[in-house]
């Protein structure tokens, strides 16, 4: 299992969350448990044949993103929240899942206000670069899953799968025995 990188912009009120791998082990479990199968690309069975199957995945490799650099990232993410804070990384039979927050003070680097300044700037010049002949809107990296996580919030419930729920409960109790 790789670590997720979240990085926030606090100034801008932005978190970007995302795995290392080209698929989350949660998102494998969600589809083992409805029975479908996974796109291709994602992972390897246990003897490292590519495999669409989420079950055969989790008995074997989660590919990373973004090829060999993609790799190094992942790695640097599994050091940082793994043994840097003595947390699990691989399968080496720790529960502890593993965390680690830094802090950067722009005041020390540009500056909050010209931080501010040119990430506005910036996203600015994305959300209106030229559109592809398909595209009706061009979405900065999170804004999806924000417009999404506040649907959520406004409902009041998040909806959640039965057999994923009962996984997810499977695995907590696991965790507390």
């Amino acid at each position: 299992m790789t670590k997720r990188l979240g990085i926030s912009v606090t100034p801008m009120q932005r978190f970007q969350s995302f795995a290392t791998s080209q698929a989350t082990y949660y998102g494998l479990i969600e589809a083992q448990i409805a029975g479908e199968l996974v796109p291709p690309g994602l992972g390897y069975d246990a003897e490292g044949q590519e495999t669409t199957d989420p079950k055969e995945m989790l008995g074997g490799a989660i590919k990373v993103f973004g090829g060999h650099k993609g790799s190094g990232l992942a790695m640097i993410v599994q050091i940082l929240a793994g043994p840097l804070v003595g947390a699990a990384f691989f399968d080496t039979g720790n529960d502890n899942a593993g965390n680690v927050v830094c802090g950067i003070n722009p005041e020390f680097f540009a500056g909050k206000d010209r931080l501010m300044e040119d990430v506005s700037a910036m996203g600015q010049q994305v959300k209106s670069s030229r559109k592809a002949p398909d595209v009706s809107d061009i979405l900065m990296p999170g804004e999806r899953s924000n417009a999404h996580y506040q649907n959520v919030i406004g409902a009041g419930a998040l909806e959640i799968e039965d057999g994923l729920w009962s996984e997810l409960q499977k695995k907590a109790e696991h965790r507390n025995a």
